[in-house]
């Protein structure tokens, strides 16, 4: 109890020293209010998970936690991960699984950002919490895909019919649970504030995808190594993984 109270006090002190720190940085005429604001966000996020009691779990939590998805798996053949969307390929790969970054790949033009918008629009319709990062296509066009792709209509052949069933779908995905955020090579700063803001305001999240990484303003950090940088991000999108349990 006095160890808590210790940290709580300090927690404070640290929160009144970072509102006069943010009160100076918002005053200052040669900082730009953007990066200042990811700074402080940044360092708010760095005090949170600092003053947090840490866990030990020991082999027999989670080999218990093992048995319990395997015993699942046995007796209901439920999913071990989350649904794509796909029947078939969650049959071969089990989902996906929260805590883990996945990459699809593939040569240009083979749909992989059409694969992604299908599993996306599919997962939000089944409920789950979708963050949508779409770097490269505007929001309006991932949708329109994702919608005409699940419907199996051809916007170049579309029917007064086929509009209404468009339009069908289009009101009722006002209400999924998804989010989007498409300004194209961001740096991994903003967009990992703005997954947060998804966060925030979904309570959460189940899936976030990012299309894709080429799009990013990768930090090189005074290195002239691309796939190093790449790796570096890659390896943050994997943190966000397990900070989020998405």
């Amino acid at each position: 109890d006095y160890a808590a109270q210790v940290i709580s006090d300090y927690t404070r002190r640290e929160l009144v020293l970072l509102a006069g720190e943010a009160a100076k940085a918002a005053y200052a005429p040669e900082a730009s209010p953007t990066e200042t604001a990811l700074n402080l966000s940044r360092a708010a996020d760095d005090l949170a998970r600092a003053t947090v009691t840490a866990q030990v779990q020991t082999v027999g939590d989670v080999a218990q936690e093992f048995m319990t998805d395997l015993r699942r798996w046995a007796e209901t053949r439920a999913l071990p991960g989350l649904p794509t969307g796909f029947a078939d390929l969650d049959k071969a790969t089990g989902g996906f699984r929260r805590e883990e970054l996945t990459i699809i790949a593939g040569r240009p033009g083979m749909g992989k950002s059409s694969l992604a918008g299908l599993m996306s629009y599919a997962q939000a319709r089944a409920g789950l919490r979708v963050s949508v990062c779409s770097l490269e296509m505007a929001g309006r066009e991932w949708i329109k895909q994702s919608i005409m792709g699940r419907l199996m209509i051809d916007d170049a052949r579309i029917t007064p019919e086929q509009l209404e069933r468009v339009a069908q779908a289009a009101h009722e995905a006002e209400a999924l649970p998804m989010r989007f955020y498409t300004r194209g090579y961001c740096t991994p700063d903003e967009l990992e504030l703005n997954i947060k803001l998804h966060a925030r305001d979904l309570g959460g999240l189940d899936v976030v995808f990012v299309d894709h990484l080429g799009y990013i303003a990768h930090d090189n950090s005074g290195s002239a190594n691309t796939a190093y940088a790449i790796g570096r991000t890659t390896k943050r999108l994997a943190r966000i993984a397990k900070e989020y349990k998405c």
